[in-house]
């Protein structure tokens, strides 16, 4: 187990690199399908429990309470008496499950009104993740939407131009390129942890549709899959590093 725990500990990071995660996705059910990851081999509940108290208590990742209206920042008290809630539950999802006849199916009550937390990372933790992640920043861009307007932000140009460029069939957004406006930011957050001395931003109208390279229901060519593949791969992923345990 001892040389499992680091990589799970790097695997709750990884979680929240960009957005905030929620405890109730990782315990007592690891929430694959919905996070779209590979839970770590080998680890339980308890496992995980014990490391977002040893994170929070190395000052790698805060915690948020998940009421919107009265958020506030939780402590160790608040965390360990989730954990010990959340660990008295049934090992099942607590999302819904949607069919393709029929209603989606709910969880039961007892684990969808159970105590929760939101947790991010620090940049104590930020740097943690990036020690084993190894990103390149220089081939990372971000995109906000709604079905009016969006922006979008990298420290690439080159590589912001060519989002832009394939957005309607990488995001679904269809940018009115007459109402686009170019800006340089210096020591910005690219994410809510992370400032990078330069990034180019854009910003612009826009609308939404459905999005692919598929015409009229034909398959999107080999290339196309590949490159958007290849966008991913600018850091690595827990299961990508030495030492992740065998299925």
């Amino acid at each position: 187990m001892s040389t499992i725990i680091p990589i799970a500990r790097h695997w709750i990071l990884n979680l929240a690199w960009q957005f905030r995660g929620r405890v109730s996705d990782v315990v007592p059910f690891v929430e694959e399908q919905y996070l779209n990851v590979r839970k770590v081999p080998g680890v339980s509940a308890g496992d995980y429990a014990a490391l977002f108290v040893d994170l929070f208590q190395s000052g790698a990742i805060r915690l948020r309470s998940t009421d919107e209206d009265q958020s506030y920042l939780a402590n160790r008290s608040d965390l360990e008496s989730v954990l010990e809630a959340r660990l008295q539950l049934p090992p099942i999802s607590g999302r819904k499950i949607y069919k393709k006849d029929g209603p989606p199916i709910l969880p039961p009550a007892i684990v969808r009104n159970a105590p929760d937390l939101t947790w991010e990372l620090s940049p104590l933790g930020g740097e943690e993740w990036e020690s084993s992640a190894q990103p390149d920043w220089n081939r990372f861009a971000t995109i906000l939407s709604d079905p009016e307007s969006g922006e979008m932000w990298s420290s690439n140009f080159d590589l912001l131009m060519g989002e832009l460029g394939w957005c309607r069939e990488l995001e679904g957004v269809v940018i009115d390129r007459t109402t686009l406006k170019l800006e340089v930011l210096h020591d910005f957050a690219i994410t809510y942890w992370k400032v990078l001395p330069v990034v180019h931003h854009a910003n612009f109208r826009c609308s939404w549709v459905d999005h692919g390279m598929g015409i009229n229901g034909r398959p999107e060519p080999e290339w196309f899959r590949t490159w958007w593949t290849s966008r991913h791969d600018w850091f690595k992923n827990p299961w990508m590093l030495a030492g992740w345990p065998p299925a």
